[in-house]
């Protein structure tokens, strides 16, 4: 127990333990002398799993986040979801990844790798340990392409934005931004079929976007300067 001499306004305080679910709670210091705040914090559940390919090898260095889901009913028949709490992991050489800290309830998981199609998944989170199915990552397919300048050769301070398809709530569920090598080339891995935004920019400016352009076809090459020109 800590005592402290505070001076009456709203506060926030904070519960934090590796063990236990963070909480916070919103308290007002009143003029009494002494004010006593409860602190209950929830243990902590935990979620283990393996990102795996379609023949079951483990696939490293897969980047997961999870995010927690609360949907609440409002006056009309409407839900409204909101999303917090976002965890991040990284899966290890034989593809496994544990989570910790987490509040039971309704969370989303999603798995990114830059050789395979993202995976979004919901899942359900209970008391202590949870073991979830191996998660399966198809091979992606590839968007490549080279941009040069007028006089042939790589552009300096050129980047290329890839985007793409569109969720169900609006939301691109791919977004790349890939620097050009030496030579002017591009390659943006790990896609899924679909039509997508291609972006090419100079720093904030954007100099043209390619719109549907379906990975794994046939390379792009863009010409910038004086004159803009897509082959």
């Amino acid at each position: 127990m800590s005592v402290c001499v505070m001076p009456k306004r709203a506060y926030e305080i904070r519960g934090r333990h590796d063990d236990f679910v963070d909480t916070t709670v919103e308290v007002t210091v009143s003029g009494e002398d002494h004010n006593t705040i409860d602190l209950i914090l929830e243990k902590a559940c935990t979620i283990e799993g393996t990102i795996v390919t379609a023949d079951g090898k483990g696939i490293g260095e897969a980047k997961i986040t999870i995010t927690q889901v609360e949907k609440e009913s409002r006056s009309g028949g409407n839900t409204y979801t909101s999303r917090h709490h976002i965890e991040r992991e990284e899966s290890d050489d034989d593809g496994r990844f544990t989570i910790t800290g987490l509040a039971k309830g309704e969370f989303e998981l999603k798995v990114e790798h830059d050789d395979f199609c993202v995976q979004t998944q919901d899942i359900t989170v209970a008391s202590g340990i949870n073991e979830i199915p191996a998660i399966t990552l198809a091979a992606g397919l590839t968007i490549s392409g080279v941009v040069t300048g007028p006089d042939g050769k790589a552009p300096d301070g050129i980047s290329v934005n890839i985007s793409g398809p569109r969720n169900a709530r609006g939301e691109d569920h791919v977004w790349r931004e890939e620097e050009l090598e030496s030579d002017g080339s591009f390659s943006a891995g790990g896609l899924a079929e679909g039509g997508y935004d291609v972006t090419v920019r100079e720093g904030d400016d954007t100099i043209t976007t390619l719109h549907n352009i379906k990975a794994g076809t046939d390379e792009l090459f863009v010409s910038v300067g004086a004159k803009l020109e897509v082959k």
